[in-house]
């Protein structure tokens, strides 16, 4: 049975906190918290793990903490919550089939388990962005001085030697778009920022989709949010967009509709990009924004564009949210701070 015990806070927060404010922690706590009982079994979870596992409290309350687990990362979860004290990183499946990586900290007290859970999903990709950006602008750094070289060679007066001199100023070139692009991810490129409408870009970036989509694939705007206009730089918001309408279109093979809808979010605007194509299995959704990963074909993408989109959005202080069902579609939310009127 499903109970919230006073007794257990109690042991967990401490005599000396009021039982009131012992309370408004665990309901209000941005952290996934659990309690456990002496079998295992959680027997209490905060708003915040309904929330970000999907799961209701009575699902949660029938479940323990290895049971929320991959099977590879049961027996870890085990040791884990079978310690006094403990720390592990582990995969946890959302109710809808998502990985989410949570660092868990459990603590034993008497019989009873107090957890504490984060997604640390966006530190990982933080992490990878730094990392990304710093070997990005190393390597244009010798990017340049190739080029250079190369355009030296290309003015020597022998073909053979200005054919050579032509492949290499085209295979470096090649190399700095990627350069770029991981420097798109880690939001290190030169942004110029100014007032930008959003509804005016979504309008340019359809006008150039109209003439590069499949005739079975229906393009629909449904810009209803009141105010749009973003402190953004064009390019890089055109850059989103024509990434997120690309991958939608080639989600559609057999046709479909791509629609790129607005609304408005208290100070914000929220732009959601929808397809009605094969959508994206739970079992990858936790790593689409990694660089280099895709579920495409090797010739078909090199997958760095989510993460440019990922980089781009959370450079201009917004987010993004994705929700997708197999064989029925995705949608990408960005949500994005309006300009002070």
């Amino acid at each position: 049975m499903a109970f919230r015990s006073t007794s257990s806070r109690r042991t967990i927060f401490g005599d000396t906190v009021s039982m009131t404010r012992r309370a408004g922690f665990f309901e209000h706590a941005a952290d996934m918290l659990f309690l456990t009982g002496p079998d295992g079994r959680i027997v209490d979870a905060n708003p915040a793990a309904e929330a970000g596992l999907g799961y209701s409290h009575t699902e949660l309350t029938s479940l323990t903490i290895p049971a929320l687990c991959t099977p590879a990362q049961f027996d870890k979860a085990l040791d884990l919550v079978n310690s006094e004290a403990a720390v592990a990183e582990l995969d946890v499946v959302a109710r809808d089939g998502r990985l989410i990586p949570l660092e868990v900290s459990y603590r034993r007290d008497g019989g009873e388990g107090y957890v504490v859970a984060r997604d640390v999903a966006q530190r990982k990709l933080a992490a990878m962005g730094l990392l990304a950006g710093g070997v990005a602008h190393d390597f244009n750094n010798l990017l340049a001085g190739i080029l250079g070289h190369a355009a030296m060679l290309s003015d020597i007066p022998s073909p053979e030697v200005r054919e050579e001199a032509g492949i290499i100023i085209r295979a470096a070139g090649r190399a700095k778009e990627l350069t770029d692009r991981l420097l798109g991810f880690a939001a290190r490129g030169s942004a110029q920022k100014t007032a930008v409408d959003l509804h005016a870009a979504v309008r340019e970036v359809v006008a150039l989709l109209r003439g590069a989509t499949p005739e079975n694939i229906v393009l629909q705007t449904a810009l209803d949010a009141p105010r749009a206009v973003i402190l953004a730089d064009a390019g890089q918001i055109h850059q989103v967009l024509l990434n997120l309408a690309v991958n939608a279109r080639d989600a559609m093979p057999k046709g479909g509709a791509l629609t790129f809808r607005t609304q408005g979010a208290d100070q914000a605007v929220r732009l959601s990009i929808e397809d009605s194509g094969v959508g994206i299995p739970p079992e990858v959704r936790h790593r689409i924004f990694e660089p280099y990963f895709t579920t495409k074909k090797r010739d078909r993408g090199t997958g760095l564009g989510l993460s440019v989109v990922y980089g781009i959005v959370h450079e201009h202080r917004g987010s993004i949210e994705l929700v997708s069902e197999v064989g029925k579609g995705t949608t990408f939310s960005l949500t994005f701070p309006l300009v002070a009127a």
